[in-house]
């Protein structure tokens, strides 16, 4: 529990804009691309201008491999003073243990609901207490093309999924690979976003929340099949990119002409020089429909003795909060910031078709909401499968993931 008398304190120097102390923060996350390490570097600056002093501990590429980590770190008495991990269960043990500092009163202080985004600041929430923030609000549904693959070669670009598809021929026969994948969670990724953007939004649902059987046993849940095996053989054949900046590095040099990834690839491409709507096009929901799911980047502050630590933790959660905060971190993540105060007239055209959509329509429920965790693995596990394996039919893929969605547990 955060005594009112620190919260307060904080809150005083956090207004005066003076430093409430000076202390170094560790700060452990999987972040390591290139337009990663920049937007970092955003952080790191706003809150050194505190007076205090963000230490740098990047482990692992993304959170599969730097949870043990972070894990044994809290679990050991050794704590970082704040570091990205996923809301859930194993954050919610933690929480329940009183391994993670109480965020309650600074949200209250700051107000935080009437400004985050109410679909990322919930999961932060465990038993009525804030816990954790925050900070990037993520879109999957992206399909980055290289403009100038195409023009090169006397193509037009495509503005969809079905015209890549119509053109990979043409592409594949010149020895270049229509699309670039990196092997693990990006390729579950990239398929995930194939299957919504050809479903659409109302048969995605139907089939998954619903549990609509026939559905997804018909001539509609087919088509994903389709997609996802007209995707498989389209890749490089020499294998997939170790990781999915690797990908997108080889769409921003040409030797690939797009990669289904999501928003971040947007600040890598940026990054190595390209301009959106001039080099390189972002099709968000394939350019089938304008679809996008949302997920996000949360910091939990693992709980410390030393007062002067936990007054900087509060310090570090404000200013990662802040308006100026957002805006230049999710400028060179190629994010959307979790404000919704927070002007963007300098992003790119990416970022402000990412934010029209979202601002368009009701947001597609989140995955967790729609099947249970076991069912969502075994999905990804058959859908990367099929993916890597050419032997399977689409008639034997199809048939696994109704016998999945059929014998799915209730939510």
């Amino acid at each position: 529990m955060i005594k009112s008398s620190v919260a307060a304190g904080v809150a005083v120097a956090l207004m005066l804009g003076v430093p409430a102390h000076a202390a170094d923060i560790d700060v452990t996350h999987w972040w390591g691309a290139g337009s990663d390490k920049a937007a970092v570097a955003e952080l790191a600056r706003a809150f050194d201008a505190t007076g205090n002093r963000w230490v740098d501990d990047a482990v692992g590429a993304s959170f599969g491999e730097a949870y043990g980590v972070i894990l044994s770190r809290i679990l050991s008495g050794k704590p970082m003073g704040a570091t990205l991990f996923v809301p859930g269960k194993d954050a919610g043990d933690l929480v329940a243990a009183g391994l993670m500092l109480d965020l309650t009163e600074l949200a209250a202080q700051e107000d935080w609901r009437a400004s985050v985004n109410l679909q990322l600041l919930d999961p932060c929430t465990f038993g009525g207490k804030v816990f954790c923030l925050p900070v990037s609000l993520h879109t999957r549904d992206w399909m980055w093309i290289n403009r100038h693959v195409y023009e090169s070669n006397g193509l037009a670009v495509p503005a969809n999924w079905n015209e890549f598809l119509a053109t990979a021929p043409q592409l594949q026969a010149k020895g270049i690979a229509p699309l670039a994948m990196a092997s693990g969670w990006p390729t579950t990724s990239a398929l995930g976003a194939i299957e919504l953007a050809v479903l659409g939004r109302e048969t995605y649902v139907r089939i998954r929340k619903d549990r609509d059987i026939a559905l997804a046993a018909g001539p509609e849940g087919r088509r994903a099949w389709e997609a996802l095996d007209a995707a498989r053989k389209l890749v490089d054949p020499a294998g997939s990119a170790p990781q999915w900046q690797d990908a997108v590095a080889q769409v921003a040099r040409g030797e690939a002409a797009a990669s289904i990834m999501g928003d971040a690839a947007g600040g890598e491409l940026v990054a190595a020089g390209l301009a959106p709507g001039s080099d390189f096009d972002c099709l968000p929901g394939l350019g089938l429909a304008p679809l996008l799911e949302t997920g996000g980047d949360f910091f939990f502050f693992p709980s410390n003795v030393d007062p002067e630590v936990t007054k900087a933790q509060l310090v570090l959660a404000s200013t990662l909060l802040k308006a100026e905060t957002q805006l230049a971190f999710n400028l060179k993540r190629g994010a959307l910031p979790v404000r919704s105060d927070v002007d963007v007239a300098a992003a790119n055209d990416c970022v402000k078709q990412g934010l029209d959509i979202l601002g368009a329509g009701a947001p597609l429920p989140p995955a967790s909401q729609m099947l249970d965790a076991d069912s969502l693995a075994l999905i990804a596990d058959l859908q990367g499968a099929f993916f890597a394996d050419s032997t399977i039919t689409i008639e034997q893929a199809q048939a696994r993931f109704v016998e999945i969605i059929k014998n799915a547990s209730p939510l």
